[in-house]
């Protein structure tokens, strides 16, 4: 039977590129490309759609005789674990004159019956499967009765559908899926996942030179020769975003460059990969590499294998400036022990995956935490009362009602941290509101994303207002000509869809081929929209996929609330002028608007050069990207079904989960600009520096030298470091008069350098003339500054560097008192910032007055002394500041580019970069313990932003100015301890990061590695930890202990034990996905651990995921030491049988049963009792019920410890139609254990 629906299926192993290889072909057509190689070359057949690779398939002579056979050898002729095969019957090709075209794609000409016979030496053979294809132009896949060891497989195929020729398209090999990397054939060999005959995909590319068919799919088409190129008018970086088979989870050891010619190769290149269901969020760096000279493949290798979803490569510099190309891109594959290659996963994610698409609603059901709502709780006055740290679940059901709930939270000096999560997305607002009734703050709906966290600087009592708005629909409906067949299936379907709207929908229907046709705007009326259906839906044209998706998104934004696209295609576009692939991508992640798409026939596995992917690896990653679902199904007959799935999600109300809480612990951020400054960033694109002359200037700094020689010379360091771009002026107070008189000394300033393009040398020059005499008129020289920018746009940064107060207009009621004189520029709507360097005052006063003159302007205040401070604080006067804001836009902190760190609370916040354009940065994440660093970086002509989060960096520079590695004498250690011992007993384990135990026992580690009283100490706080973990899972709050153990993790990273327990914490509290990464990670430093094996084999099928449990599940079982093995192989079993691999759970199960010893006797235990109740369930699905009756009905008398065994007997005979004993056994099960 076909199970490509119901399995996971491992390798292709019959693939040339992983050493396949046909041994021979009967009755082949020797002519025009056909030939049996192209059934091993992992390309379905397509060669009518525009950039489609080609690959013409297998035809044999006309007057084909059977029975016929095809012989494969696998892997280069190595034995092979195979499970199964696939032939795919897709052959289509498009040429003029050269055979009768009726023959072509012929549905006569496929294959019906086959049979498969398997060979380890060529010699003998045995047949190990019978079959029979329907006869549909789709992959049908066949499953053997058990595994089977082969090097050579054979397709005897016995008869077709009547035609004269028997005609393929693929031919496939499946290796067993529960292999490793380092047992796999398919991973024998460096292998290259970016291959599309191994499912690689380009998801994205900023450009490609389309005229000289320079695509972006010869990167990966194994031919250096062929080149990619960017398009005309292109300008770094360019940037291409890889992903792998199924988009599955990939190890990577290296990247690597194949020039075609070495002069025009990438140069420098920065990486970044993407653990995340999304290609366009969630990007980490990895890091910026440098090609090595020569004309060879540049290999860029990691330090540890990188784990990778999604990989950019971002070029920012060329050997040659004005061309770059790549002949071939290779992502390389890592081989470890316990992990499994992307082909052996990716059907397996595929399927995982598809089954959430398919059953929406299913998906609602489980979707349960935290404290119901009290109903009715639909006005302010019967809002159900909410505390802080409480959980509360509920739903918007009906449409259209509203929830309150109220939280008495006094008011505090931290945030208060909202976290909104909706199931199956984030389709409802939250309102809170204050006591007064105004509205605080507002989040949702965000329709692509699950949830959403959010912070309010300080909040009392509030009120919660919880409503989901309307959803507005618009239905993309192909129609082009290749949809002729399905077409009435298509219409049909959509309008089983609109019959289904209820009143919350407003839907429009957009239908296109080659021109784009708004069939009906947005209405809710369904007699309307069914009208259009039926008349707008009618096949013919071409296909303007693009264009229409583009339309469709500039249908939905300008209406706010919930939207959502649906659309139905069957191919990739071939006529969209105004948008490419990656254009309609962006756009749906801009415009948060959420894809269904459906994924209709064969075409979709087609591969396009001018595409890096197939079209349905493309509506794949739009659906990913925008939150969305994809749903693929070969038949039209299926789309009703797919329809009433969409409609049910989408008219289903929103099951959501709200907790409001006070910030647990405080974290650090950093903000840096790394590289070379950027103008406008680094350093304002234009800056006014107001330098004082005055007579006080002549005084002497603590160096000996005049403070003018210290600032002249400082002024001169600091503009040899300015970007070349940057523009500048240079006014000067107190130069041309003496202090007295002081009336004329006070009108004394001058702009003394025009503001220009920056010139250094002239600079130099113009400051060796200055001589200090005057008044100090700060007030009258902030008055010109409009005129010293000559009505220049954009911000301008004014840097005062000053040795005293104003002397001219000292009081508030003078023409020029400088307060008065930066409010009326203000008020006049003049950008300005100034920011105040005060050299050398003494006066606290003074120093006070400045400060607060340049926070009138949002700008900073610093104080030097010296030369070094004077350079230090003049840098800062020109880094781009920040601040950071709760989500409501309140101002909680301000710091500047390279400032030092900020503590803050732990929460999620807006970052501000007051850049020439602002830098806006969402969601920046503050964790406990730890430091969130930002690094703005010039990536060609764009500025690149990365974050990460990691531990912070320890006490060295600040404590001991020592770097990691360096050997620090004895008292710099022991200081570190003393701190730490005194932390210790302050209970500042691992917070704050900055001044805690852990920062200095790490301080201590890295200074001297191996000093016992740190690694003591650790220990100290990992046993700490870990009582506070146990009293939390004493009172059953699992969520605290995952977080206790994740502390302790802190002082021992990646140790397996702790890593089971936190993973155990997150199972128990079913947070599958966190759980299997952990007991991952500890599978992969512990290989050889049963218990590792055990816990993830449990967390994959607790997700579904049989397939993927089985070879954890059987390192646990093979493990004889292990004293839970025995139910390891009960859960082994189960998993096997969910797999239809039937015979091996059998003999799991006889094993398992055998060697526990005492599964024979009265009484049985819990154990005994399910592994004899899986065995007859097992038995009964082979068709051996018989057996089973016959031989093991005995059990029920042996005093089972439940009821399984029972039950599987009543099932079983019920099954075979004996109803009587089925009730008699029933009878007995009610006796004696009762309901």
């Amino acid at each position: 039977m076909p199970f490509a629906e119901q399995l996971p299926l491992g390798a292709n192993l019959a693939l040339e590129m992983l050493g396949g290889e046909v041994v021979a072909a009967e009755q082949e057509e020797q002519m025009q490309g056909w030939s049996a190689r192209r059934l091993i070359d992992g390309l379905v057949s397509d060669a009518f759609s525009p950039g489609a690779r080609g690959s013409v398939g297998f035809t044999t002579r006309a007057n084909v005789t059977f029975p016929l056979d095809i012989t494969l050898r696998l892997g280069g002729g190595r034995a092979a674990r195979i499970v199964g095969i696939g032939i795919d019957p897709s052959f289509k090709f498009k040429q003029s004159g050269i055979l009768d075209s009726d023959f072509l794609g012929d549905p006569s000409n496929r294959p019906r019956r086959f049979e498969i016979l398997t060979s380890g030496d060529g010699q003998s053979w045995r047949k190990v499967l019978e079959g029979e294809l329907r006869n549909r132009n789709v992959r049908q896949v066949f499953r053997f009765e058990a595994p089977q060891t082969a090097r050579l497989v054979r397709f005897r195929f016995v008869e077709n559908f009547g035609g004269d020729r028997l005609q393929l398209g693929e031919l496939e090999v499946y290796e067993d899926p529960a292999l490793d990397s380092t047992q796999s054939l398919a991973a024998a060999e460096p292998l290259n996942i970016l291959r599309p005959e191994v499912g690689g995909a380009v998801v994205d590319v900023t450009s490609q030179y389309a005229a000289g068919e320079a695509f972006v799919g010869h990167l990966a088409d194994g031919e250096p020769r062929s080149i990619w190129s960017p398009g005309d008018g292109w300008r770094f970086p360019q940037r291409i975003v890889m992903a792998f088979a199924g988009t599955t989870e990939a190890l990577i050891d290296a990247v690597e460059i194949v020039p075609r010619e070495a002069d025009k190769r990438p140069k420098t290149v920065v990486v970044r990969r993407n653990l995340s269901d999304s290609p366009t969020s969630g990007w980490e760096l990895v890091g910026r590499f440098t090609a090595p000279d020569g004309a060879s493949t540049w290999r860029i290798s990691f330090d540890q294998p990188l784990r990778a979803r999604f990989l950019e490569l971002s070029i920012v510099e060329s050997e040659h400036p004005n061309y770059v190309q790549i002949g071939e891109l290779r992502i390389i594959e890592a081989r470890r022990p316990g992990y499994r290659s992307v082909v052996a996963r990716a059907r397996e994610e595929q399927l995982a995956r598809q089954r959430a698409l398919t059953a929406p609603a299913d998906a609602l059901a489980v979707y349960a935490a935290g404290s119901a709502e009290s109903e009715p709780n639909d006005r302010p006055e019967t809002a159900d009362p909410v505390e802080l740290g409480q959980s509360i679940a509920g739903r918007i059901e009906p449409l259209g009602e509203e929830d309150f709930f109220r939280l008495e939270a006094p008011p505090a000096e931290t945030p208060l941290r909202l976290k909104l999560e909706g199931r199956p997305a984030l389709q409802v607002r939250l309102q809170v509101m204050g006591e007064d009734g105004r509205q605080l703050l507002a989040l949702g709906p965000e329709p692509s994303r699950q949830s959403i966290e959010a912070s309010l600087a300080t909040a009392g009592p509030t009120l919660l207002r919880m409503s989901q708005p309307r959803t507005r629909i618009v239905l993309v409906v192909d129609k082009s000509g290749s949809m002729e067949d399905r077409i009435d299936d298509a219409r049909a379907a959509v309008r089983r869809f609109i019959a289904g709207l209820g009143g919350q929908e407003e839907v429009a229907l957009l239908v296109f081929s080659t021109d784009i046709n708004l069939a009906h705007d947005f209405s809710t009326d369904r007699k309307s929209l069914d009208s259009a259906a039926v008349s707008a839906i009618r096949a013919g044209g071409g296909t303007a996929l693009y264009d229409a998706m583009l339309q469709a998104i500039g249908r939905l934004k300008s209406h706010p609330g919930n939207r959502a696209i649906i659309l139905l295609s069957d191919g990739a576009d071939g006529n969209s002028t105004r948008a490419s692939a990656g254009e309609v991508m962006r756009e749906l992640v801009d415009a948060d608007i959420r894809l269904y798409a459906i994924a209709l026939g064969d075409g979709m596995s087609s591969y396009r050069e001018t595409l890096g992917k197939s079209a349905g690896q493309m509506l794949d990653f739009w659906a990913r990207a925008s939150g969305g679902r994809i749903l693929t199904t070969p038949s039209a007959s299926e789309l009703g079904r797919l329809y009433e799935a969409i409609g049910a999600e989408l008219r289903t109300g929103t099951r959501y989960r709200l907790r409001a809480s006070r910030p647990e612990g405080k974290g650090r951020l950093v903000v840096r600009q790394t590289g070379e400054r950027i103008a406008g960033v680094g350093t304002p694109n234009q800056v006014l520096l107001i330098l004082d002359a005055s007579g006080s200037m002549r005084g002497r700094d603590r160096t000996g030298a005049t403070k003018m020689e210290t600032a002249r010379q400082v002024l001169k360091d600091l503009v040899r470091s300015l970007p070349d771009d940057v523009k500048i002026g240079l006014r000067v107070y107190g130069l041309r008069y003496p202090s007295k008189p002081k009336a004329r000394s006070c009108t004394d300033t001058a702009l003394i350098v025009p503001f220009q393009r920056l010139n250094r040398q002239q600079f130099a020059a113009f400051l060796d003339q200055i001589q200090p005499r005057g008044q100090t008129p700060i007030g009258l020289s902030l008055r010109q500054v409009t005129a010293d920018f000559g009505g220049q746009p954009g911000k301008k940064i004014v840097v005062l560097v000053t040795d005293g107060e104003e002397t001219c207009s000292p009081k508030a009621s003078d023409p020029d008192y400088p307060p008065k004189v930066v409010d009326e520029l203000r008020a006049k709507g003049v950008d300005l910032r100034v920011n105040i360097v005060g050299f050398d005052i003494d006066k606290k006063e003074t120093r006070d007055f400045l400060a607060a003159l340049a926070a009138r302007t949002g700008g900073l205040f610093a104080s030097a002394d010296d030369a070094a401070s004077l350079g230090a604080a003049l840098e800062r006067a020109l880094r781009a500041p920040f601040h950071v804001e709760d989500t409501a836009g309140n101002v909680l902190a301000r710091g500047t580019l390279d400032g030092g760190a900020l503590e803050l609370p732990a929460g999620v916040f807006r970052v501000v970069i007051e850049a020439e354009e602002p830098i806006v940065l969402e969601d920046v994440r503050i964790e406990n313990g730890l430091e969130t660093r930002i690094d703005i970086n010039r990536e060609g002509e764009e500025i690149a932003v990365d974050r990460r989060t990691g531990a912070i960096e320890t006490a060295l520079s600040a404590a001991t100015g020592a770097k990691p590695g360096r050997v620090a004498n004895a008292a710099q250690v022991e200081a570190l301890l003393e701190e730490a011992e005194a932390f210790m007993a302050a209970r500042k384990l691992t917070t704050p990061e900055n001044a805690s135990a852990l920062s200095r026992y790490q301080a201590v580690l890295a200074l001297d590695p191996q000093n016992a009283r740190a690694k003591a100490g650790l220990s100290r706080i990992v046993e700490a930890y870990l009582e506070l973990a146990e009293k939390a899972e004493a009172r059953n709050d699992l969520k605290t202990a995952a977080e206790y153990y994740g502390r302790a993790l802190l002082a021992w990273p990646d140790n397996v034990e702790l890593l089971l327990l936190r993973g155990l914490a997150y199972l128990q509290s079913r947070d599958y996905q966190r759980a299997e990464r952990d007991f991952g990670r500890a599978l992969e430093l512990s290989p050889d651990s049963a218990e590792a094996g055990l816990y993830l084999g449990l967390t994959r099928l607790s997700v579904g995921n049989p397939s993927g449990a089985v070879g954890p599940l059987r390192k646990a079982w093979q493990d004889k030491n292990y004293d839970d093995r025995f139910r390891a192989g009960y859960l082994l079993a189960g998993a096997l049988a969910s797999s239809e691999r039937l015979e091996d759970a059998y003999d799991v199960l006889s094993k398992t049963i055998s060697e526990k010893g005492d599964c024979e006797s009265a009484p049985l235990d819990r154990l005994c009792t399910d592994l004899w109740a899986m065995m007859v369930q097992v038995l009964g699905a082979m068709g051996k019920g018989n057996v089973a009756m016959e031989t093991l009905q005995p059990l029920l008398d042996l005093e089972p410890a439940g009821p399984a065994i029972h039950d599987a007997f009543a099932e079983l005979f019920r099954a075979s139609g004996q109803e009587a004993r089925a009730r008699q056994i029933e009878a007995d099960r009610l006796h004696r254990f009762g309901n």
